[in-house]
C-alpha cells in the first residue's frame, strides 16, 4: 500500500493538469478566431496575451449596457471595434469633434502607432449652420473641406460630406463661419464610406447629437514589429483653401483651380481661363472632353452655372438651300 499510494496522487495529478493543458491547447487554436460579443476578433489582433505579439494589437472584452463588446485602446482612448473588415483593418466607433458646443471633444491621435486613417475607405463630414469646415493632417496639410449648406428657414442644421486627400494620422478642423449668425454648434467627423447609404447632403442619422459614428482603422502593413517603418500615404497635398481664382467675370475658390496653377488637385476642378478676341478672359470646364462656358460660381451653395449646348433632333443647317 505504501507503494501503490504515491502513485495514486501522481495519476490524479495528472488528471486535475489534463483540463487546463487542454485549455491552453484551446485558447492557442482559437487565435485569430476570438470572439467579443458577436465581433471575430482577426489576427494580429487578439484578447488572451498569446494571440497578440505586440501591445498595440491587445483588445480587451469589456462589459457594456448592451452585452460585452470588444475595445481598443488607442494611446489613452478606448475605441469600440465594430467589425473586422480585412486582416489590416477594423471598424470602429469614431468620437465626434465639437466646434462652439457645450460639449466635451475627443479626438483620436493615431501618431506613433502602426494604425492610420485610410482616404480609400473614409470621408470626412461635418454638421452645422452654413459654415465651411476644412480638415487639416497633423503636418498642417489640407486633406479637405465642405460647405454646410444653409437651410432655407435659417434654423435648421444642415451638413455636407467631402472625399480626403491623403491617409493621416491625426487631424485638426477649422470650421469658418459664412454668414453673421453662423457661429453655432457644430460638429466634424471621419466615417466609413461603407457605413451609410449614400444621402446628400449627409448620411441619414447623422445631427449634432451623434457622439460617434463607424470609421475604418487601417494598420501599417510596412510595421517592424519595434516602430513604424513609414506609412502609406500620397505626400503632402499642396491645396489652399482660401485661394481665390479670377477668369473674366467669375471668381473661383476651392475646390476649383486655374489649369497650370501648382495646385495638385482632381483634374476634374481644373478651371480653363481662354483668352478672346478683344483681350477677355472666358473660363471653362472641360468635361468628358467637352468644354462648358462657366457662366457663374456660387461658393456657399457649392455649385456652378455652365453655358450647355443645345441637342438638335431633324433640324436643316441654315445656311442649306431651301
Amino acid at each position: 500500500m505504501g507503494f501503490h499510494l504515491p502513485l495514486y496522487f501522481i495519476l490524479l495529478l495528472l488528471f486535475l493538469l489534463c483540463p487546463t493543458l487542454q485549455a491552453s491547447e484551446s485558447q492557442e487554436t482559437a487565435c485569430g478566431k476570438e470572439a467579443c460579443g458577436n465581433i471575430t476578433i482577426p489576427s494580429p489582433f487578439g484578447i488572451h496575451s498569446t494571440c497578440y505579439t505586440k501591445p498595440w494589437f491587445r483588445v480587451t472584452c469589456n462589459p457594456t449596457l448592451n452585452g460585452v463588446k470588444p475595445f481598443k485602446n488607442v494611446n489613452g482612448i478606448d475605441l469600440e471595434i465594430l467589425d473586422s473588415i480585412y486582416s489590416d483593418a477594423i471598424l470602429i466607433n469614431n468620437p465626434v469633434t465639437y466646434i462652439n458646443c457645450n460639449k466635451a471633444s475627443v479626438s483620436v491621435d493615431l501618431s506613433g502607432t502602426p494604425f492610420f486613417f485610410s482616404s480609400d475607405m473614409n470621408y470626412f463630414g461635418s454638421v452645422g449652420f452654413g459654415n465651411l469646415a476644412t480638415i487639416l493632417s497633423n503636418e498642417g496639410d489640407s486633406l479637405g473641406g465642405c460647405i454646410q449648406l444653409r437651410s432655407d428657414d435659417g434654423a435648421s442644421e444642415s451638413g455636407c460630406v467631402t472625399l480626403i486627400t491623403a491617409n493621416f494620422t491625426s487631424y485638426t478642423v477649422n470650421m469658418t463661419t459664412m454668414y453673421p449668425d453662423g457661429k453655432r454648434c457644430a460638429s466634424a467627423f471621419i466615417f466609413s464610406k461603407y457605413s451609410f447609404g449614400s444621402a446628400y447632403p449627409l448620411p441619414t442619422g447623422i445631427n449634432n447629437g451623434t457622439t460617434h459614428v463607424p470609421a475604418v482603422l487601417n494598420l501599417n502593413s510596412t510595421y517592424s514589429g519595434d516602430g513604424v517603418c513609414g506609412r502609406p500615404r500620397l505626400g503632402p497635398i499642396n491645396v489652399n483653401t482660401y485661394k481665390v481664382w479670377p477668369c473674366g467675370n467669375v471668381t473661383f475658390h476651392y475646390p476649383f483651380r486655374m489649369k497650370d496653377q501648382d495646385y495638385e488637385i482632381d483634374d476634374s476642378f481644373e478651371v480653363i481661363c481662354n483668352k478672346t478676341a478683344n483681350g477677355g478672359e472666358v473660363p471653362f470646364l472641360n468635361i468628358n472632353d467637352t468644354n462648358l462656358q462657366i457662366l457663374n460660381f456660387d461658393f456657399l451653395k457649392g455649385t456652378i452655372k455652365v453655358n450647355h449646348p443645345i441637342t438638335y433632333f431633324n433640324c436643316r443647317n441654315s445656311k442649306e438651300p431651301s
